[in-house]
């Protein structure tokens, strides 16, 4: 019997949460004082949707992405006494902010923005 409690499927669990998903703490904000939303949004990964939800001292933290024929669809939760930074490797012109009052700023590697715990809904155009 091999043990399940093994540092390769907890490697495998964070890619999934961190990457595909896009949730990760904020080094200097340990605890998830600061959640970081950053998923994988690239035409080249063979995937249709992904979500995770996980629970932080402060609620539950949530984001799920679908791909649609216009580009993705984005829903994220960031939970009470929390904030967060969502990170998309998008221009502003393609983006559309369904619910929720973001505000990104441009950058080099697309656009980043801070927000308050609050359930956001963005559209992505490819």
């Amino acid at each position: 019997m091999n043990s399940f409690n093994h540092y390769a499927y907890g490697a495998v669990g964070g890619f999934f949460f961190e990457n595909l998903a896009g949730i990760s703490p904020v080094i200097d904000k340990p605890g998830y004082a600061e959640i970081q939303i950053k998923p994988i949004l690239d035409e080249q990964v063979p995937l249709t949707h992904a979500s995770a939800s996980l629970e932080t001292r402060y609620g539950t933290a949530s984001n799920r992405w679908e791909k649609t024929p216009e580009g993705w669809e984005m829903v994220t939760a960031i939970p009470a006494n929390a904030s967060g930074i969502i990170t998309l490797p998008f221009s502003n012109a393609d983006i559309e902010v369904k619910s929720g009052e973001i505000n990104f700023v441009s950058s080099p590697r697309g656009v980043t923005a801070k927000v308050p715990a609050g359930t956001y809904r963005i559209a992505i155009k490819k």
